[in-house]
């Protein structure tokens, strides 16, 4: 009897699992090349005002291997080390493809990810997570006329042309 109830005990833990839920914001960054390497532009976008909403999904094994959907979007993040962290990454990758693919954008702005944690006596986790943002497509890119830069309070802002580059002729005894 005492071994019916441990076997069901841990046949119930196993189906019940336990739930975390997360939630995490985040925007694309617009960068533009580094100064020196490239002329510096800016993107031009057209952005929806509606917002979209996408899931991904992804689910790690035995506590080391982590599957999923096969087709992603990179999104920023760390890199992750364990594998539930690894399965949030590729459901939130997966998500943000699935959302660009359904509205045929080239990126989304303003990003929020949602998403639920189920583990299952660490057998099998599972990861949920939904993405909501505006579409975004290219629509040009615009180069800079001219970088403003801070030299000093009391002096303030000079502006460079793309070709002009800024030299240092301070002295110490400034």
């Amino acid at each position: 009897m005492k071994k019916v109830m441990v076997l069901a005990g841990l046949v119930l833990a196993v189906l019940t699992g336990c739930v975390s839920y997360h939630t995490e914001r985040d925007t694309q960054a617009l960068a533009s090349p580094s100064a020196g390497h490239a002329p510096n532009y800016r993107t031009e976008w057209k952005i929806s005002n509606e917002r979209t909403t996408a899931h991904g999904s992804a689910q790690v094994w035995f506590s080391l291997f982590v599957s999923g959907d096969a087709k992603y979007a990179e999104v920023p993040g760390f890199p992750a080390f364990f594998p539930t962290d690894r399965a949030v990454q590729k459901a939130k990758s997966a998500a943000t493809y699935e959302a660009c693919e359904k509205t045929k954008a080239d990126a989304l702005l303003g990003v929020a990810y949602k998403y639920k944690v189920t583990n299952y006596f660490y057998i099998f986790s599972t990861v949920d997570c939904e993405v909501v943002g505006y579409p975004a497509n290219v629509t040009g890119l615009k180069l800079q006329e001219d970088q403003p830069i801070l030299i000093d309070k009391t002096k303030g802002i000079l502006r460079l042309k793309p070709w002009e580059t800024l030299k240092d002729y301070s002295s110490s005894a400034e």
